[in-house]
């Protein structure tokens, strides 16, 4: 499966401004025939039937349906890809200047499609994405990687302070107080 899903990534980007001709729908097409069957035959093996539960068919018809749209909001997308909890605070990253797309500040109604570069800053973490796949809709966190490529840089931890509480020793003193916070000021800055 992981295969058929590389390749549909790969199938699926495309420059921003182009329209998918009719080779191109067609190989869409097939790859997603593919991994409709790779899921039928991993859901029967699992369930031990060879019924397809109709939520689970639903959902990846949708991720894979080639004349989907090709372009949607970047505050749904965020949502929909499970970058942010809720649409609203997509709208209030965007609102705020956190989100850039192709490296222009984007407002909530901005539109991405297949190829774009989404650049924001997510819950205290550097996020770079690039679009692979469009989608309006929240769903599972699985099927929502393949609907994007991550690029974003790892994340480091900063180091503490070199004062170290000792547990049970009490309330910090004024002076060490001070020098927490002085210490804290500067990793800051």
């Amino acid at each position: 499966m992981a295969a058929i899903l590389a390749e549909w990534r790969e199938a699926a980007r495309r420059p921003a401004d182009a329209t998918p001709g009719t080779a191109e729908l067609a190989q869409l097409e097939v790859l997603a025939s593919r991994l409709r069957e790779e899921y039928r035959e991993a859901f029967a093996r699992a369930s031990g039937s060879g019924a397809q539960p109709p939520r689970a068919r639903a959902i990846l018809e949708r991720v894979t349906d080639p004349r989907a749209t090709d372009e949607t909001r970047i505050d749904r997308w965020l949502c929909a890809v499970r970058l942010v909890k809720t649409r609203a605070l997509a709208t209030r990253l965007c609102e705020g200047g956190h989100v850039r797309v192709n490296g222009s500040p984007a407002r909530p109604s901005t539109r991405v499609r297949a190829g774009d570069r989404v650049e924001g800053l997510i819950a205290d973490r550097e996020r770079v994405v690039e679009v692979v796949r469009p989608i309006e809709s929240r769903v599972g966190a699985p099927v929502a990687a393949i609907c994007y490529v991550d690029h974003s840089p790892p994340v480091v931890r900063e180091a503490g302070p070199e004062i170290t509480l000792i547990r049970g020793e009490g309330r910090p003193s004024k002076r060490l107080r001070r020098e927490l916070e002085r210490l804290r000021r500067a990793g800051d800055a």
